[in-house]
């Protein structure tokens, strides 16, 4: 007779930790696709800044109601990665910088067209994968080399973070030249919301409010001594301190596609390399934050399933030009520690997204620049952190040696270049270290002979 008090308490727990979970990724998917945005588009096409946010929030949406409602994992996050939009940046750059001269609606076209196509071909080798079932392609790759493309990823965040916040173009050989050319205190702020946040996950990992509460503290904080020092919301736009420009009624409006008439396809093939390691390092991305959330949630991914529908997914939403999309670890673990572990918290997400997408630019333009630099400097200094400090001690010298080279390579070369160069260094110290292995333990001398084989090498 007690059973339906106890059904109902469960059911209304459920509700309080959907609602919970929603609010917190809300937040958070918000900032972070802003912050996504500004990396691509504040410096190479800041015109059509407001189309990207508005065409971020949409995709995001629909990445989200069909990547939760199909995925093998009921409680699966998605979201636009921090990796493909780092490669996309660079694209959006070296677009700009060829185009230079070109109208802002023939450059964003090929941005568009760049981007888009590169979301397309990962989708189509995630559903290739999955299709073949090669999902367990990445327990094959070298540890330092997945360390090396994470700490090199990181890297080109923080750089990334620092362009955000200041507007300029930051080149670690060429310091002084960026520090003479930006805002001290735009640079002073980035910098130290990226490293605070960074200190307070870090001290308190478990309190799953601290990031939500950090980015929406930070934004009242500035808007109040802002007022109180006499600036206007025009006046901090005017001095680059608010993200835009974006307009005060509904997104959907913003929305636009390009005239794909101003296509340059020759233009876009010269990115070919760029676009190649999107995919390949999606590939990699995807399968070890699916890997992480096996261990998370103790229980097996049917990884193939996951891979054709995240394929499938992201085929459709590269017709909105977002980069390319797929589970994430840190928000499903995040939803798993709020008691959420149902597909109706991916699906409450995108309609969160959607509503945002429908209120407008009133509100996000009120968002700061350096809170958006200073997230994806965030990231960059949390991955640099935990694959050049964390594990510095707990892998062998020429591991960490593997690493430091990768990141060096991708900083001077490129990302494609410093991956090969990691893989290749990699198997010759395999090849090396265990050619001068005797696996021959004891050989007998009477009328027949016994081979032991030590057990750590039977493997081989």
């Amino acid at each position: 007779m007690f059973a339906p008090p106890k059904n109902k308490a469960s059911m209304k727990n459920r509700i309080i930790s959907s609602l919970t979970a929603t609010g917190i990724l809300g937040v958070l998917e918000t900032s972070f696709i802003i912050a996504f945005v500004s990396l691509i588009f504040s410096s190479s096409c800041p015109d059509y800044f407001a189309t990207a946010v508005a065409l971020f929030l949409l995709g995001s949406c629909l990445i989200s109601i069909c990547i939760t409602s199909f995925s093998s994992y009921p409680g699966t996050i998605p979201m636009i990665q921090d990796i493909p939009v780092v490669i996309s940046g660079l694209i959006a750059m070296s677009l700009a910088e060829m185009m230079t001269g070109s109208d802002p609606q023939t450059l964003f076209a090929n941005i568009f067209a760049a981007i888009a196509l590169s979301t397309a071909l990962t989708g189509i080798s995630l559903v290739l994968l999955g299709h073949f079932k090669l999902g367990n392609l990445v327990r094959f790759i070298p540890y330092p080399v997945m360390g090396g493309f994470i700490a090199a990823t990181g890297w080109l965040l923080l750089k990334g973070g620092l362009q955000v916040s200041t507007n300029t173009v930051f080149n670690i050989f060429n310091i002084n030249a960026f520090l003479s050319q930006t805002n001290p205190a735009q640079l002073f702020c980035g910098v130290i919301f990226g490293i605070g946040l960074l200190l307070l996950k870090r001290f308190f990992p478990r309190k799953i409010f601290i990031m939500p509460g950090t980015i929406l503290g930070c934004i009242f904080l500035f808007l109040v001594t802002a007022k109180l020092l006499g600036f206007s919301i025009a006046a901090l736009h005017t001095q680059g301190w608010l993200l835009g420009p974006l307009p005060d009624h509904s997104l959907w409006k913003a929305i636009e596609f390009p005239d794909f008439k101003l296509i340059n396809w020759k233009l876009i093939w010269t990115q070919a390399e760029n676009i190649a390691t999107i995919i390949i390092l999606s590939v990699i991305s995807l399968l070890l934050n699916s890997t992480g959330v096996e261990l998370v949630v103790g229980k097996d991914l049917n990884m193939n399933q996951d891979l054709k529908v995240t394929g499938l997914t992201n085929m459709g939403v590269s017709l909105l030009g977002v980069p390319a999309s797929y589970i994430t670890l840190g928000k499903t673990t995040l939803a798993v520690k709020t008691g959420a572990k149902e597909r109706s918290i991916g699906i409450l997400l995108g309609f969160f997204l959607l509503i945002v997408l429908s209120a407008g630019g009133s509100f996000l333009s009120f968002f700061p620049k350096f809170i958006a630099g200073g997230l994806s400097l965030y990231i960059g200094l949390s991955m640099l952190w935990e694959w050049l400090v964390d594990v510095r001690k707990s892998i062998p010298k020429t591991d960490y040696a593997i690493i430091l080279i990768i990141l060096l390579i991708v900083e001077i070369v490129g990302f494609l270049e410093g991956i090969g160069m990691g893989i290749l260094i990699s198997i010759a110290i395999f090849v090396l270290r265990y050619s001068s292995i005797n696996i021959i333990k004891n050989i007998g001398s009477s009328g027949y002979r016994v081979l032991r084989i030590n057990s750590k090498y039977r493997c081989l």
